[in-house]
C-alpha cells in the first residue's frame, strides 16, 4: 500500500462556520506532506479530522487504505495506535515527570516496564534531554516542552505522525532547532509525515510537498523542485501580507 493517507472531498463546519470545504488530497508512504495557511485558515482542524479527534461532515478519510469515518470508537482508537501526534501547545500533563509523559502511551497497556524505560531513554536520548527525565513540564523551556511532545508521539514508533505548528511560540534559534530535529528523526525512522504551520521556512526546508491551505480549500500545491520557483516565491509573499485565506 503506497498511500498511507487519502482525503476525499472532506468538509467541517462549526456552527454554520465552513471551515473545510471539500479537501482533497494524498500522502504517500515515508513521504513529508506540509500544510501552510494563516491563522484561522483551518489547519489544526484539517489535522484533527485525519486523526479522528473531529468527525467530518461529508467525505471520506483513508488511513493505511481504512475509511476511518466509517470505523467504531473502538477500530478507531485501535488504527490510531499507529499514529503520532504532536499538539501545539505540547499538551504535556504538568503533574507528571518528562519520563512519565513520554511513558504514558504505554499506561493502558500490559507491557513490560523494561522495556517501556529502555524506549523512553532511547527517545529522550534522541531528543537531546536524557538529563530531564526527573524534571517536571514546569521546569522545562517551550522548545524542550516541544522535544518531550515529540518524543511522546514516536515512543510508540508510530507509522503516521502530525506535527501541529511545531515551532510556533519559539523564537528563531529554537524553531530552527526543532526542525533540524524533525528532518533527522525523519531521516532515521522513515516515518510518513504530516505538517501543518505557518512557517514558510520550516516548510521549505522539510516538505516533499506543499499545500497551502486557503478558506477551507487547497489553494496552492508545490512540490520539492518546484520549492525554488519564481511562483513558490510569490505566493509566499501573498501568504505573508495575508492576502490568502
Amino acid at each position: 500500500m503506497d498511500e498511507i493517507v487519502k482525503l476525499v472531498d472532506v468538509h467541517k463546519s462549526f456552527v454554520g462556520n465552513k471551515v473545510l470545504r471539500g479537501i482533497s488530497f494524498s500522502v504517500k508512504r515515508g513521504e513529508t506532506l506540509t500544510i501552510v495557511g494563516k491563522s484561522g485558515a483551518g489547519k489544526t482542524v484539517l489535522l484533527k479530522t485525519i486523526v479522528g479527534l473531529e468527525r467530518v461532515d461529508r467525505g471520506k478519510i483513508f488511513l493505511f487504505g481504512l475509511d476511518s469515518t466509517k470505523l467504531k470508537r473502538r477500530e478507531l482508537l485501535k488504527l490510531r495506535e499507529n499514529i503520532g501526534f504532536v499538539f501545539q501547545s505540547s499538551a504535556l500533563f504538568d503533574s507528571m515527570t518528562v519520563f512519565e509523559n513520554i511513558a504514558y502511551p504505554f499506561l493502558v497497556k500490559d507491557v513490560d516496564f523494561n522495556m517501556v524505560e529502555e524506549k523512553v531513554m532511547y527517545y529522550l536520548d534522541k531528543v537531546g534531554l536524557s538529563k530531564f527525565a526527573d524534571s517536571t513540564p514546569s521546569e522545562l523551556s517551550g522548545g524542550m516542552k516541544k522535544r518531550v511532545a515529540i518524543a511522546r508521539a514516536l515512543v510508540t514508533e508510530p507509522k503516521l505522525i502530525l506535527y501541529d505548528e511545531p515551532s510556533a511560540g519559539l523564537d528563531v534559534a529554537t524553531g530552527e532547532a526543532i526542525s533540524d530535529l524533525i528532518e533527522r528523526l525523519n531521516e532515521e525512522k522513515e516515518v510518513t509525515t504530516i505538517i501543518v504551520t505557518h512557517d514558510l521556512d520550516l516548510a521549505r526546508r522539510l516538505s516533499d510537498r506543499v499545500l497551502f491551505l486557503s478558506k477551507g480549500v487547497i489553494a496552492h500545491e508545490f512540490r520539492r523542485d518546484e520549492f525554488e520557483s519564481k511562483d513558490f516565491s510569490e505566493i509566499a509573499k501573498i501568504f505573508l501580507n495575508k492576502e490568502v485565506g
